[in-house]
């Protein structure tokens, strides 16, 4: 059934709408059955929104934002409103057991290719990542304060033999 012009911008409205709730946003296309949709739906209720797309009408909502991409032949996205690294961990295995693939990642305004869910999927838990973010960040200070040490070092050497 056609859909009149309110019904239509109420769709993007709620396109828009997802779109500024979200933290991510993952494209993937394929024709999952109504089984398989409401399976992946209810795995990944608790971090967001699954949603079978019209194209046309994601097109403008994403215009809306000011993103400059053109969906074309996704049928489907989710709307990461949880922890990211936790739903695409999900989502990978899921669409890779189900033989289906991401064509595109959103964050932000940004769009990246979709094989950057794996690595993404791969960052581990959102306590490893913080881990490796504190230790990425002391590691420089750490070399800072061991250079600052070695010269003084040094010299107490020098001068203990000195002594001796």
């Amino acid at each position: 059934m056609a859909k009149n012009k309110n019904q239509k911008q109420n769709i993007v409205n709620k396109y828009t709408e997802l779109l500024n709730e979200s933290a991510s946003v993952f494209l993937f296309g394929g024709s999952l059955n109504a089984s398989t949709f409401r399976e992946l739906k209810a795995k990944l209720a608790k971090s967001g929104k699954l949603s079978l797309l019209k194209n046309t009408l994601f097109n403008k909502a994403m215009t809306e934002k000011s993103i400059e991409f053109q969906s074309q032949g996704y049928n489907n996205a989710f709307f990461v409103q949880g922890n990211m690294i936790t739903s695409a961990s999900v989502l990978d295995k899921f669409l890779t057991e189900h033989e289906y693939m991401v064509n595109n990642v959103l964050l932000g305004n940004a769009v990246y290719e979709g094989k950057y869910l794996k690595k993404i999927a791969g960052l581990g838990s959102e306590q490893q990542v913080y881990t490796k973010l504190v230790s990425g960040l002391a590691s420089p200070a750490t070399v800072l304060v061991r250079s600052l040490q070695s010269p003084m070092q040094k010299l107490v050497r020098v001068l203990s033999q000195i002594q001796k």
